[in-house]
């Protein structure tokens, strides 16, 4: 896993109805079924919101595939909503096979080479291997956003201008291959 940086936030910083994130307390407490705003749309905000769903549904695959939520009866009054300062809103295409597949480039081996190598230039060199494994795995994407040219410190950006310009509704909609509640 590469991963830019965590804070754990201080416990006393939580309250009964604050969770500065969804390991300040949020997977133990009981949260009842009312209006609950989430600040971020992140993998964190959606931690903090499975947290708070599982209290009052379940997640039901259906024959086709689907996932589905069935809410409780007592839990009518359960509305959740995630806050984004960009409106971005997290990507519904991840695709993970189980069991999972090894990764064709971004190998234990091929990381343990570019640690030897020193601290010097590090991200830099991982970065290089993840940019082949998804050119590897995606060539076209890969092209059409010209990842060949793009570095750590741009790469976001390029990952993120075509949903930056499309409603984040629409741009779920055309990723995803449908959710509902019921």
């Amino acid at each position: 896993m590469i991963a830019t940086g965590h804070v754990w936030p201080d416990e006393e910083e939580a309250t009964r109805t604050y969770f500065p994130s969804p390991w300040s307390g949020l997977m133990e407490a009981k949260v009842d079924a009312c209006n609950v705003g989430i600040m971020g749309t992140s993998l964190s905000g959606l931690d903090a919101a499975m947290a708070v769903a599982i209290q009052h549904g379940s997640f039901i695959e259906d024959d086709k595939q689907h996932v589905i939520f069935h809410r409780d009866n007592a839990s009518e009054k359960l509305n959740i909503t995630l806050m984004s300062r960009t409106g971005i809103l997290p990507e519904a295409d991840f695709y993970c096979p189980i069991p999972y597949e090894p990764l064709h480039i971004v190998t234990d081996q091929a990381l343990n080479a570019e640690i030897q190598k020193g601290e010097e230039g590090l991200l830099d060199r991982v970065f290089r291997l993840i940019v082949e494994e998804i050119k590897f795995a995606d060539p076209d994407w890969s092209q059409r956003i010209a990842l060949e040219s793009l570095n750590v410190d741009s790469f976001a950006q390029a990952w993120f201008a075509e949903r930056k310009q499309r409603d984040p509704f629409d741009w779920g909609r055309k990723k995803s291959p449908g959710g509902r509640t019921q």
